[in-house]
């Protein structure tokens, strides 16, 4: 019996494996891939990353062009690595220039803290 479980986990992770690659193998998977990072891209672009981490977004941005080309080429695994790091790096950009609009609104923020203090202290005591 416990021969019989082995067998069968075994012949399920053969079975997975081959359905995965299957994926990978007809382009099925890059394009899902291709659409999650075009997701990114977008979401960076409209939390001001263009401005804020243009780098980042160009790097994504070319990512996502060169796993497009890899789909075109079925180069499949290469386009999937491509298109994950398209999103990772989208999602990097998005991320940083969301932490310096933080910043900047905190930086503002304390400034206003800053000048009402200046204002009360010069206030005359009654």
């Amino acid at each position: 019996m416990n021969v019989l479980l082995k067998k069968s986990g075994c012949l399920t992770a053969i079975a997975l494996g081959c359905l995965l690659a299957g994926c990978a193998g007809d382009g099925t998977m890059l394009s899902e891939k291709i659409k999650v990072g075009e997701t990114a891209v977008a979401s960076a672009r409209e939390s001001s990353a263009s401005v804020a981490a243009a780098a980042e977004l160009k790097s994504a941005e070319e990512l996502l062009a060169a796993a497009r080309a890899a789909e075109v080429a079925k180069e499949y695994e290469k386009g999937v690595r491509l298109a994950e790091e398209a999103q990772v790096t989208a999602d990097y950009a998005r991320a940083r220039a969301d932490a310096i609009k933080a910043r900047k609104a905190a930086d503002e923020m304390r400034a206003r803290v800053n000048a009402l203090k200046k204002e009360v202290e010069s206030m005359p005591l009654q």
